[in-house]
């Protein structure tokens, strides 16, 4: 991730999850992401927004 994209999201409420192993796939990112999750999004899928297409 660039240093001016890091500045530029500094000060929203977003964090970054590192990928230690992007080399394992798509998969491997999302696990990175779901466990950086509040526990409430994590152990609630109902609170999980919907997508209106």
């Amino acid at each position: 991730m660039g240093d001016g994209i890091r500045a530029a999201l500094a000060d929203l409420p977003f964090a970054f999850a590192v990928n230690p192993q992007p080399e394992r796939g798509l998969a491997s990112s999302f696990r990175v992401a779901a466990a950086h999750l509040p526990p409430v999004w994590a152990a609630r899928p109902s609170r999980w927004p919907t997508c209106r297409w």
